[in-house]
């Protein structure tokens, strides 16, 4: 009698579903592995394992086949699940858009972000100015310009410094005067800017000074040889509106810029016996008639001009003096952007550009204050709510005195009814 064996050695033959990749709010077929063998039927079974890091998932799946005769054969699946998709906003706001600089600047909206994949990204919100930044803190912010109409023809002058002749003149690249309600120790305000050298325009200084318990005539004449500063007699009675501050030297300085890299002088009140103050108001500036700021200065610190190999110590007096332009043109941009955990990121910019009273000219009407094409009780509401503004560079003025008095009412009241040219114009 003969016995006949057979053996099955044979492991059964497996093949793995191919790779794959997908997004993570993708749900494909995986799909199974499949198994086949020389003797009988191999059952598959599969373990799973997940690795992840960030946004990706890699899920690795370890496909087993094995016949009856214990027979097992192996093979690796990898699926990862990848995030190529950038957030999304939602509720953004114009691209772009144009205010006057009476309007009041729009709230910033609520924007919101969704991800494919990632539920925990953030909306980052920020706001780039170019040059004039006002400070929402601040009870006005002006800018600070080039005296107009004025005795002298520099924004500042440095008394002293090597190679000058006895006296440095600068005139304003930009500068920004914000000025702050009293808070129980007398207003407050800051003038900060950047200035160049009319003898080298390639150097000048960057500019800040705070300014301190700023109070009016009646409390300043108060202090026995306290005076107001008028030196080409301009003033006439406005000083008695003016505002009058101490430099703090706490914080007041300037940097040099340009030729004058690397120069630092700190800066102080004269006189020092404080008789003299700052002065903010019609004609305060000591050069000319218009709105503006101005007072002197002593300085001390390090002076260098690399245009003339200067490189020391130095000391001496300054006087600055700028008018003001409540109502300036400005553009600033509001920019929010959000990245994933995977890295992807999305930005949207706004830019707003904001007329001041120059570039509101060519569609400027006379008595026309909210800009609509008419004189009506609308404007004569603004007026009213303007009048016995003597700030010299008031809202409503008409005459062109920079106040809002009964002339102007007067003149409003003959042109009111008037349509403007520019009725039918947005």
């Amino acid at each position: 009698t003969t016995v006949s064996r057979t053996y099955d050695v044979t492991p059964p033959v497996i093949i793995c579903p191919e790779d794959m990749e997908h997004e993570c709010d993708e749900s494909p077929i995986y799909g199974e592995a499949t198994a086949t063998d020389a003797c009988n039927d191999a059952t598959l079974t599969f373990v799973e394992s997940e690795d992840s890091d960030e946004c990706i998932t890699v899920i690795t799946r370890a496909w087993t086949a094995t016949d009856l005769c214990g027979n097992s054969s192996s093979c690796i699946q990898t699926i990862t699940i990848v995030d190529t998709s950038a957030p999304e906003f939602t509720n953004l706001p114009e691209a772009e858009i144009e205010l006057l600089c009476q309007d009041e600047l729009p709230e910033v909206p609520e924007v919101t972000v969704t991800d494919n994949c990632d539920q925990l990204v953030e909306v980052v919100f920020v706001e780039e100015f170019n040059g004039f930044n006002p400070d929402p803190e601040a009870e006005t912010n002006c800018e600070g310009v080039q005296p107009l109409n004025a005795q002298a023809d520099w924004a500042m002058s440095l008394f002293g410094l090597p190679n000058s002749g006895g006296e440095s003149n600068y005139n304003v690249v930009f500068s920004q005067v914000s000025t702050y309600e009293d808070m129980g120790n007398g207003e407050e305000a800051i003038i900060t800017g950047t200035f160049y050298d009319q003898a080298n325009p390639n150097g000048g200084w960057h500019v800040n000074i705070p300014l301190v318990n700023g109070v009016n005539w009646t409390d300043w004449s108060s202090t026995p040889g306290n005076i107001y500063k008028d030196d080409y007699d301009l003033a006439g009675d406005s000083y008695e509106d003016w505002i009058y501050y101490i430099i703090d030297s706490n914080d007041a300085y300037m940097v040099g810029w340009g030729d004058f890299e690397g120069s630092y002088i700190e800066i102080a009140h004269i006189p020092f016996d404080l008789s003299v103050g700052w002065q903010y108001g019609v004609g305060a500036n000591n050069v000319g008639p218009n709105l503006g700021l101005g007072g002197w200065l002593y300085y001390e610190g390090i002076y260098i001009d690399s245009s003339q190999d200067i490189d020391q110590a130095v000391s001496g007096a300054g006087d600055i003096a700028v008018d003001i332009n409540c109502c300036p043109t400005y553009l600033f941009t509001r920019i929010w952007s959000a990245i994933d955990c995977a890295g992807n990121e999305t930005s949207f910019s706004q830019e707003i550009t904001v007329l001041g009273t120059d570039a509101q000219e060519p569609f400027f009407c006379l008595a026309d204050f909210n800009f609509d094409g008419n004189r009506s009780t609308a404007d004569l509401a603004i007026l009213l709510g303007n009048y016995g503004c003597f700030s010299g560079n008031c809202q409503c003025d008409l005459n062109g005195d920079g106040f809002t008095t009964s002339t102007d009412v007067s003149i409003f009241l003959t042109l009111f009814g008037q349509p403007c040219d520019n009725q039918n114009e947005d």
